[in-house]
């Protein structure tokens, strides 16, 4: 596992048996480490390896391409020359559209406005030099974790009684974290290949998502709506998909969140 300490790399790890998952840390193993990348594969042998791991910030992409285009499209390009047979999973994200038909389906052509979104087409491309693979896309994954989660970050302001800002403008299929590491570990198991989009069944707007969520907590008013302006972000976006809606993923998620 690379990224095995993230939202869901941390979820795909507990569900596995322990002696079955090996899952460096990030100083152990960097995807932009390409040497230390070759040598760890070379003195390892896998049946799967799975790649949560990322640069997605899309703004710092924006003002990083050079290190965006080294962890989202050249390490995981190398672990697919290395793999060795080993099954690969590489995660992937909506952003590799445009926004302006969305959802999409796998089969659809990408054609990204972001920095982000270029690097993962690179690295969906990469990939596929496995004899294995399988790229997973999934859009706006939220839990209960806190940190770079739209989810919590909604939460944290309603609870402290400040306003949150909803796009009205911006739509996509949300995807609750455990039921996307759920759903790869089936993917793992199946042994299945290809383009594979992994996300929410619901389209829905980034305000409907907060105000959601601020229902739940009882303060649907702290949602304001407004428009996003944000040029390369993806708009219309979203992935056709069926894991779990974004209403019971959100109730899911914030009882566990507020449980703490």
């Amino acid at each position: 596992m690379i990224g095995g300490s993230g939202q869901v790399g941390r979820r795909i790890v507990g569900l596995l048996p322990d002696d079955e998952v090996v899952s460096p840390t990030h100083r152990e193993l960097d995807l932009a480490d390409a040497s230390g990348l070759r040598r760890f594969l070379r003195e390892n042998r896998f049946e799967a390896i799975v790649i949560p791991g990322a640069a997605r910030d899309i703004d710092w992409c924006e003002s990083h391409p050079r290190e965006a285009f080294s962890i989202n499209a050249e390490g995981p390009g190398i672990v697919a020359e290395e793999s060795r047979g080993a099954q690969v999973l590489f995660f992937s994200t909506d952003a590799v559209f445009d926004g302006a038909a969305g959802p999409y389906q796998p089969e659809d052509l990408p054609n990204p406005i972001s920095v982000y979104g270029q690097t993962k087409v690179e690295g969906e491309k990469r990939i596929q030099v496995s004899r294995r693979w399988s790229v997973l896309r999934t859009c706006q994954v939220y839990s209960s974790d806190s940190g770079h989660n739209f989810l919590t970050q909604i939460a944290a302001k309603i609870l402290a009684g400040e306003p949150v800002l909803g796009w009205t403008d911006a739509f996509g299929t949300q995807t609750d974290a455990d039921s996307l590491a759920e759903e790869t570990v089936r993917v793992l198991g199946e042994g299945r290949s290809g383009i594979l989009h992994l996300a929410g069944r619901d389209l829905c707007t980034r305000y409907e998502f907060a105000l959601e969520a601020a229902r739940v907590l009882g303060r649907p008013e702290g949602v304001v709506p407004g428009l996003t302006d944000r040029p390369n972000r993806p708009k219309k976006s979203g992935l056709i998909s069926t894991l779990l809606g974004y209403r019971e993923g959100i109730a899911r998620q914030l009882k566990r969140y507020l449980a703490r």
